[in-house]
């Protein structure tokens, strides 16, 4: 709840929060009820702020929240992961591979050589896909294009989602189980935008249409105001993904203005293990150990 009403007053309310000890003036106040409690004009700086400390000073970002927003709905999410239970880096590969952007350069380098897991990628007639692990489950699939297809034509929800991993094939007595490991660069990404549009194109309107919404019973009196809707919603993302690990940071904020058998003993088991090489512009998801898609995006150039 932005008040826009008055300064905090410490002898008002028992607050918690963050309390930056060298400048108060940018200390974040909690009062006992959830609700920050901010002074005229200073919200857009405590919540850069407040976003900033939650995310360890990983996501220093400009919101850019209006003065005149009565109510902002945040959502923060902070990860930081290695790959292997000693925290150690990840080796190169042996061979150099020309990775091609998305522009056609190309750029001639060693890969990052991730740890085998279960599985084989996938290959469609538009793209192949697989992943690697961090060390706590982690999966970082890899959508490569093929056949003339650029990481945008192939970045969709369909190829997000699609985890068709053959783990081993049945002839006869014998089972192949599959296992392959990424090769694939460092990247980093990031991104600041509005998600209005996108959110509406899913049906969600009334959410965005003054008069129509009105969620006014969840902050306090608004002069002047019948009802309180959603103006914006935006999003802002940082992903690293390096040999020492990831870390990743996010936020979406809402601003309101007024109105599985194991079969017989006799199987015999044949592990195959494959590469799975990241050598052009890609896209990528990183999911939980629940499958949920936490960051999402297209990298078109490494350096």
């Amino acid at each position: 709840r932005l008040t826009g009403k008055e300064p905090w007053d410490e002898g008002k309310k028992l607050h918690i929060g963050v309390i930056n000890r060298q400048n108060p003036e940018d200390s974040i106040h909690i009062d006992t009820d959830g609700y920050m409690l901010v002074a005229s004009g200073e919200g857009n700086k405590l919540i850069n702020a407040y976003v900033k400390n939650e995310t360890r000073g990983f996501l220093d970002v400009d919101l850019d929240v209006k003065p005149n927003t009565v109510l902002a709905l945040m959502n923060v999410l902070y990860l930081k992961e290695v790959w292997n239970d000693s925290s150690r880096d990840l080796d190169d590969t042996e061979n150099k591979y020309n990775f091609e952007n998305s522009d056609k350069s190309t750029v001639n380098k060693k890969l990052l050589q991730g740890y085998y897991a279960s599985g084989r990628a996938i290959k469609d007639s538009n793209f192949r896909k697989f992943y690697t692990c961090t060390n706590d489950g982690f999966r970082l699939p890899f959508i490569v294009p093929e056949n003339g297809n650029q990481a945008s034509d192939i970045y969709n929800y369909e190829t997000l989602i699609n985890r068709g991993y053959t783990t081993e094939v049945r002839e006869g007595n014998v089972v192949t189980r599959y296992h392959t490991r990424c090769m694939f660069p460092e990247f980093k990404a990031d991104v600041l935008q509005s998600v209005k549009s996108a959110i509406e194109s899913m049906g969600v309107k009334s959410l965005f249409t003054d008069g129509v919404c009105d969620l006014s019973n969840l902050v306090e009196s608004v002069e002047g105001a019948p009802g309180v809707y959603c103006r914006e919603v935006k999003q802002a993302a940082r992903l690293e993904v390096l040999r020492s690990g990831i870390e990743g940071a996010a936020v979406t904020i809402m601003e309101f203005d007024k109105s599985m058998d194991p079969g017989p003993d006799e199987t015999i088991y044949k592990d195959v293990y494959e590469d799975f090489i990241v050598d052009k512009a890609f896209a990528y998801t990183l999911e939980d150990k629940f499958g949920n898609i936490l960051f999402t995006g297209i990298v078109n150039k490494i350096n």
